[in-house]
């Protein structure tokens, strides 16, 4: 699994890793669904496409993550997958797939309530990428 649900008091959070920044990027976006939801697979039955800047990586991170968190809270909208391309360093587009979230399968989904810069890293090194990422729970 690329990424790893850590303990913060009081909050959540994910460890991701890569090979590369926009793997990163996904994986992370698919951590966040993880929080939400970590009892059920999901399909791919819906599209979306965002894009979204940043004066840096950390900044993005936490814009892209908080859109991801905006699709879950405004159409209950569960990422499956992600295809990122970064246009500029600090801009990316992404086409999400997922599905709708269902009551009769999705059930004791957790409460994120935002994505926080507290402890936030986004880094590169030999062994590829890695980011750090704290949720207000």
């Amino acid at each position: 699994m690329p990424f790893r649900v850590i303990e913060h008091p009081a909050d959540l959070g994910i460890e991701v890793s890569a090979a590369d920044r926009a793997s990163l990027f996904a994986e992370a976006a698919y951590g966040l669904t993880h929080l939400i939801n970590p009892s059920s697979v999901l399909s791919a039955t819906l599209e979306r496409s965002v894009t979204v800047e940043g004066a840096d990586l950390a900044q993005l991170m936490v814009r892209w993550l908080n859109e991801v968190l905006f699709l879950f809270d405004s159409e209950r909208f569960l990422v499956s997958s992600a295809c990122v391309r970064f246009d500029r360093s600090f801009r990316l587009s992404a086409t999400l797939t997922g599905e709708q979230a269902d009551p009769r399968r999705h059930v004791n989904l957790q409460e994120i309530k935002a994505v926080t810069y507290h402890h936030i890293t986004v880094t590169e090194s030999a062994a590829g990428w890695s980011a750090t990422v704290i949720f207000d729970v």
